[in-house]
């Protein structure tokens, strides 16, 4: 069985840098508009982390894609 290194163990668990830099942008939104709202819940916060993470995942799995299709042609 593989061993994984670092890079790919956070290309596997979504842990990279754009997912983690959308999720604390998405939870700042959430921060603001839960604020607006008497900031007595964080709904807004937890939905903004959530959506972030998921659109930054998005963006990491076509960029680890893109760079591994290019890694196949320098080949």
């Amino acid at each position: 069985m593989k061993q994984l290194n670092n890079d790919e163990m956070q290309a596997v668990s979504g842990a990279g840098l754009i997912s983690l830099a959308a999720g604390m942008l998405g939870e700042g939104i959430g921060i603001v508009i839960d604020a607006a709202f008497g900031g007595k819940g964080s709904f807004a916060t937890d939905l903004g982390r959530n959506i972030g993470k998921g659109i930054g995942v998005v963006l990491e799995t076509g960029l680890n894609l893109f760079s591994s299709i290019m890694n196949i042609f320098r080949k």
